[in-house]
């Protein structure tokens, strides 16, 4: 998304210019892109560091993993395959935030996602 804004739903665009929105990246996401980097991703700099640049040059907070959100997780049906994704919904629930995402499989959930 920091690279290629072009990507996002006009909806999706609008939330992330929006400056009275607060914005947040799930640990899971950033485990995610630690992952697929040591894979295949080639980056402009370290992992960690590209993902807290970015984070802090849009105004994006952390958002931990927490235990409540692994209950939420447990009670999940099989939907949605990936397990990053399937903890992003956990911490959704249990948290009531929004996602912005453009996997259908998401909104199979009972959780709220922009696009």
């Amino acid at each position: 998304m920091c690279n290629s804004p072009e990507s996002l739903s006009e909806d999706a665009l609008k939330i992330v210019k929006d400056p009275n929105n607060n914005l947040f990246l799930s640990a899971a996401s950033a485990w995610e892109l630690i992952i697929k980097t040591a894979k295949t991703l080639n980056l402009p700099e370290p992992t960690d560091k590209y993902i807290k640049s970015r984070r802090n040059r849009l105004g994006i907070s952390s958002v931990e993993i927490r235990e409540s959100d692994l209950g939420a997780l447990l009670k999940l049906p099989e939907l949605h395959k990936d397990p990053f994704d399937r903890l992003i919904i956990a911490q959704s629930i249990s948290r009531s935030m929004p996602i912005l995402s453009p996997d259908s499989l998401i909104s199979k959930y009972p959780v709220q996602v922009i696009w």
